[in-house]
């Protein structure tokens, strides 16, 4: 007879009982026609990744050879994907290969048209599909973000003369940019069935993006979310419907909610003074042909960190704008995590819309920690016993997928637009590596008067900048600590130890033989020390340390100033030896920094 395929959407063998999954599908359960749009975007683990040596042995040492197996983990998400009856799935790391073979044949299956952007590299990309019932696609096109920083008569008419001017004079620069395999798929629809323009439907334009992945290189995120937003405008101006037209940009940016990409997204803007210009000046790439293989997850294949120098001050700095305004983000930027992982743990993914046209109507929560979990891994009270990290046997993916509802408002919308930017202070901590990539954002923290966790050389502490009265207060506040109880001060290197305390006694080069080092150095304060007068106001010593640990004197070296530290716990209790010990106050710091 003939041949006929049946796929099957139910639990496939060997899944566990996938009770959070069943619970969002249920959470999210739609009637027929409720005239919204249903809009996913799911970083899906591409297979070249998850096979590597670096994959299986680092990032996921957890989850079996068989779990991790693609065969296993794409009928999972497919289950996933399919129980949401989304409208239009933009999705990240497709194989090219499962695309054909899988991926593609499926959507099609259940009335669903799409199409692939390969990376440069072309072993995977970024991939979008729609539901031709809801939505007819009007154009269609990727492009990879490399060509657009090529062409500089582009970069001048988009991104302004200083940009490319200051491009063209950083070849260190220009030259990673013109390496970059990022692809952004552009897709222009209209709704089926909608009025709302001149051109009688409601238009959506969706980009579908996964940025370069490296934690030294925010800029060039920032460049590339600069590049993605002004060729989606320029795209709208040619077909005169800039202003007429919805727009979602979603995608696996791999940038925090408070780094400089995600910034110029939901506050429309970012300045030349942003912290991460100069932070990421000495982010270069070392010269090898080893695109072909796309293994972007091997960090060592793909770059070097220069050694900082003063000159580093004299950056190539940027002022970008986002010519849509500020977006908002599905989440409101409040997601603890959408990548959670051993060694890294951070929201990374996200669903960006016009909030002048476009109204949130509904998202799908996220998992928190216990959802990860086995029933033996979290007590009685609901804590966290055990982590477990992403892919498992339940979560095909080492991101978990963000799933909203949106209403095309173009004539009706009368409230005011949503914003999300800054991302609100009661967002849930989740604790970022004690690495040199986040010595910067620390010591930015610490520059707007937050307190931070993080390792020092036996126990982790609490810390303040110590010229900060306000931050001086807030490490009292969340250890509940005696007022009357001193703090020390922690530098960088043991020649600054007189800019704080009078070491005009001590014979020279004895203070640099011993440290860095487990020694403490009680001195009297200098008056012209601009420490805080909230910094131990009832002595006129201070105790001054400059320790081993590398994370912490890096992050004095950025804020440029001494810090104020103390033991990360309540006062009285027992000091914390690894960072879940004092989770207690985590919601009380800006970051929390994990030493492994």
């Amino acid at each position: 007879g003939d041949t006929r395929e049946a796929v099957s959407e139910e639990l496939i063998a060997d899944t566990a009982a996938l009770s959070f999954t069943k619970g969002r599908h249920a959470g999210m359960q739609r009637k027929a026609d409720d005239g919204t749009l249903r809009v996913m975007t799911y970083n899906i683990l591409a297979d070249v990744y998850a096979k590597t040596d670096y994959a299986k042995n680092v990032l996921y040492p957890e989850i079996s050879e068989r779990h991790l197996s693609m065969d296993y983990r794409k009928q999972l998400a497919l289950f996933e994907v399919c129980g949401f009856e989304n409208d239009i799935v933009c999705m990240q790391e497709v194989d090219a290969v499962w695309f054909d073979k899988f991926w593609s044949p499926r959507f099609e299956l259940k009335g669903f048209a799409g199409f692939m952007g390969p990376k440069t590299s072309r072993v995977e990309g970024a991939a979008m599909f729609w539901n031709e019932k809801k939505l007819t696609c009007v154009s269609q096109e990727s492009v990879h973000i490399c060509n657009l920083f090529a062409n500089q008569s582009w970069l001048q008419e988009h991104l302004g003369d200083q940009v490319a001017a200051t491009l063209l004079e950083d070849k260190n620069l220009s030259g990673i940019l013109a390496k970059l395999t990022t692809v952004v798929q552009f897709a222009l629809f209209d709704v089926v069935g909608s009025e709302g323009t001149a051109q009688g439907k409601k238009k959506v334009l969706v980009a579908n993006t996964h940025l370069y992945f490296h934690p030294g290189a925010s800029h060039i995120r920032t460049l590339s979310v600069a590049a993605l937003l002004a060729y989606a405008a320029d795209l709208l101006s040619r077909q005169n419907l800039l202003g007429q037209c919805s727009i979602l940009v979603c995608g696996d940016l791999n940038s925090e909610p408070d780094t400089s990409a995600i910034e110029l997204l939901a506050n429309g803007s970012v300045s030349m003074d942003h912290y991460e210009w100069r932070d990421c000046a000495t982010f270069t790439w070392k010269n090898r042909d080893d695109d072909s293989e796309g293994f972007e997850q091997d960090e060592d294949l793909k770059y070097e960190l220069k050694e900082r120098s003063v000159q580093d001050d004299v950056c190539s700095r940027f002022a970008l704008t986002n010519p849509f305004g500020k977006l908002a983000s599905s989440d409101g930027l409040r997601s603890a995590f959408t990548n959670y992982v051993k060694g890294y743990i951070g929201a990374l993914d996200y669903i960006f819309y016009t909030g002048e046209n476009v109204k949130l109507e509904k998202f799908a929560p996220l998992p928190v920690e216990k959802d990860l979990c086995g029933v033996e891994d979290v007590g009685p009270q609901g804590e966290v016993l055990q982590q477990r990290y992403l892919p498992s046997q339940c979560f095909p993916s080492d991101h978990v997928s963000l799933v909203a509802d949106f209403s095309l408002n173009i004539l009706e919308m009368s409230q005011p637009a949503p914003t999300t930017w800054p991302p609100p202070q009661d967002r849930p901590v989740m604790p970022l590596p004690a690495s040199r990539f986040n010595e910067a954002k620390a010591a930015e923290a610490l520059r707007q008067g937050k307190i931070i966790g993080l390792p020092t050389d036996t126990i982790y502490g609490v810390a303040a900048a110590a010229s900060s009265d306000v931050g001086i207060d807030r490490i009292y506040d969340a250890k509940q600590r005696p007022a009357s109880l001193p703090l020390a001060l922690c530098i960088s290197r043991a020649s600054e130890i007189g800019r704080y305390g009078d070491a005009s006694h001590l014979p020279a080069g004895l203070v640099e033989e011993f440290l860095p080092g487990p020694y403490t150095l009680l001195l009297n304060k200098r008056e012209d020390s601009n420490l805080s007068k909230s910094l131990n106001p009832n002595t006129c010593t201070v105790g001054i340390r400059v320790p081993e640990a590398s994370f912490i004197r890096g992050v004095v070296a950025n804020l440029g100033f001494a810090i104020a530290l103390t033991s990360a716990n309540i006062s009285g209790q027992r000091s914390s030896t690894a960072v879940g010990h004092f989770r207690n106050i985590w919601d009380k710091c800006a970051n929390v920094y994990d030493g492994g």
